[in-house]
């Protein structure tokens, strides 16, 4: 559950970040022409994906230590939001692979802990 909060919060920050005035589109995200036409909605939808991560965190590890792990997640992915995109080093493609092989770990790991 940690990852699909890590998910939600990446996919927030950046549709946040791709509707400010200096950030520029990156290539292989297709939705991104969308995003600079529909600024508002965006946002919003940035905003809301980032508080349903928010809302996670604290449910899977409790109101203190969820609200201080979403904040360490939030610097972290806005760390890398900021430095990587410009360099196109984001594509939906290894995104995907990512998480995919995180959770599938995170899986495993609960299962043999017998959570």
């Amino acid at each position: 559950m940690i990852t699909l909060s890590i998910l939600f919060i990446l996919i927030g920050f950046l549709l946040c970040y791709s509707t400010s005035k200096r950030a520029k589109p990156a290539v292989d995200f297709r939705y991104i022409k969308r995003v600079f036409k529909q600024k508002k909605n965006a946002n919003i939808t940035g905003l809301l994906s980032i508080l349903f991560g928010l809302t996670c965190s604290i449910i899977i590890l409790g109101p203190g230590a969820g609200v201080f792990s979403f904040l360490v997640i939030l610097m972290g992915i806005a760390s890398l939001v900021i430095l990587l995109t410009p360099l196109n080093y984001f594509s939906l493609r290894s995104v995907s692979i990512l998480f995919l092989v995180s959770f599938i770990i995170e899986f495993l790991i609960q299962a043999y802990a017998g959570k």
